[in-house]
């Protein structure tokens, strides 16, 4: 898709993502860079700039603190998490250390791996199932296809 199809899709104004492109600040690794450019987008860029844009209001991170702590997210495919119940959270847990690591998977399954001594000092989350069902309506009223 293009980029206006990506930026109607995710509820973005141009400006916002040109400014969040030139300060390589799109949550975008590896083909959507450098392969296809920057005027082919998939869904799955979508999902991923959604739930940029769902970390950013929600938890108050800024667009690079919240395109890192979507570097992993890329494991997350956007019809599965749509699909998943109960819901998939996608988010990072920093050590004391300050060490960090993406996790997903339900609240339940996030729980156990923090129910260790010292494991995490701070846990930033998103529903990703809650972004790529809002994605997955959004693009049948807008009549887009993969």
């Amino acid at each position: 898709m293009r980029r206006a199809t990506l930026t109607a899709l995710v509820e973005m104004d141009a400006e916002r993502f040109n400014v969040l492109r030139r300060r390589d600040q799109l949550p975008f690794v590896g083909a959507a860079e450098s392969e296809r450019g920057w005027q082919e987008f998939s869904l799955q860029d979508a999902f991923k700039l959604r739930m940029m844009l769902d970390l950013m209001v929600g938890s108050g991170l800024g667009p690079a603190e919240a395109k890192s702590v979507l570097h992993g997210a890329s494991m997350i495919d956007v019809r599965h998490a749509a699909e998943t119940t109960p819901d998939l959270w996608f988010g990072e847990f920093t050590k004391p250390g300050g060490e960090f690591g993406g996790h997903f998977g339900t609240l339940v399954q996030l729980a156990d791996r923090l129910d260790k001594p010292g494991h995490s000092s701070r846990i930033i989350l998103v529903n990703a199932s809650r972004a790529a069902r809002a994605l997955l309506a959004r693009a049948a009223d807008l009549g887009i296809a993969d």
